[in-house]
């Protein structure tokens, strides 16, 4: 109970500290546990059940996948299995972690690894690439990470592992000039650091526009300039839901040249996105991005 006093004095909740205990152990116990919460949650949100199975079936009609019923259940347990994925992925024993996780396309970053290169890992925030990117640490990734900077408290805690899964953070206040961001983000780059960031994030004002699934959404770009202003790859990541284990993806190195190379990241993090759909609907969070196709006219 002492951990769990400490945690909530440092403004961490109850997730937190049980993520952190299943971390101890081997992969089994927190899928048991991700299984309990979701079939419990399942059972006593009825009416959050029902929206999660129409926006799900609209995901896939819109992906024209074939017409088969979403076991609306494994939305829930794997939302838990994600929730307790970001310690267990940062804290947990490379055994352990080897039984949670499949990983594909990691060959180029161990290159990087080995040569101190820098390069960025982008993702959206649907795809859960921050788990992507907390194994690139676990694999020795001297990893770069933007945060807000009301986090700055927890940096030097017990709890900076958990919280920053092992990457450094880069603390950004609400008035900061963007400019002072990409010189920090640059010079990172420069230095072998590995950059992750969300292209549906919030920083930087330059916006565009990609069509996903029949609609027009906004990414902004403006982060991963600094991969076209280093030279360095562009990866974009992935982490979804396969059986009884995460899998995470690392695409193949991307160049950043000119805009046409930007919309081809964009379309790549848009193909993962369907990639998802098809093969993993249940890994998908559910929440605004989702819930935007929802009321599409598309059919």
């Amino acid at each position: 109970m002492r951990s769990y006093w400490r945690f909530r004095q440092l403004g961490l909740g109850w997730r937190h500290w049980l993520s952190a205990l299943l971390a101890r152990f081997p992969p089994f116990l927190l899928l048991a546990v991700s299984e309990v919460f979701g079939t419990a949650e399942w059972l006593w949100r009825r009416r959050k059940a029902r929206e999660v199975t129409r926006l799900l079936a609209r995901l896939r009609q819109l992906a024209r996948a074939p017409n088969e019923r979403i076991a609306c259940r494994h939305y829930f347990t794997s939302w838990w299995l994600t929730k307790f994925a970001h310690a267990y992925v940062a804290l947990a024993s490379g055994l352990h972690l080897k039984g949670l996780v499949d990983v594909r396309g990691f060959d180029p970053i161990e290159k990087h690894l080995a040569a101190g290169e820098g390069f960025l890992l982008t993702s959206l925030h649907s795809l859960h690439g921050h788990l992507a990117a907390a194994y690139a640490v676990r694999r020795g990734a001297k990893l770069l990470s933007l945060r807000k900077g009301e986090r700055e408290n927890l940096a030097e805690t017990e709890v900076a592992p958990l919280v920053f899964y092992g990457a450094t953070p880069i603390f950004v206040k609400p008035d900061a000039p963007f400019g002072a961001i990409l010189k920090r983000a640059l010079d990172g780059l420069r230095s072998g650091n590995a950059i992750f960031v969300y292209a549906d994030g919030i920083y930087g004002t330059e916006k565009a526009k990609v069509e996903l699934l029949g609609i027009s959404v906004t990414l902004r770009p403006a982060l991963l300039i600094v991969a076209r202003l280093a030279q360095c790859p562009v990866y974009v990541v992935s982490v979804k839901r396969r059986g009884p284990k995460l899998l995470v993806s690392f695409s193949e190195p991307m160049s950043l040249r000119d805009e046409s190379d930007m919309d081809t990241v964009f379309r790549h993090l848009a193909d993962e996105y369907v990639t998802t759909v098809l093969q993993s609907p249940e890994s998908l969070p559910a929440g605004i991005f989702e819930r935007q196709f929802n009321r599409s006219k598309k059919m």
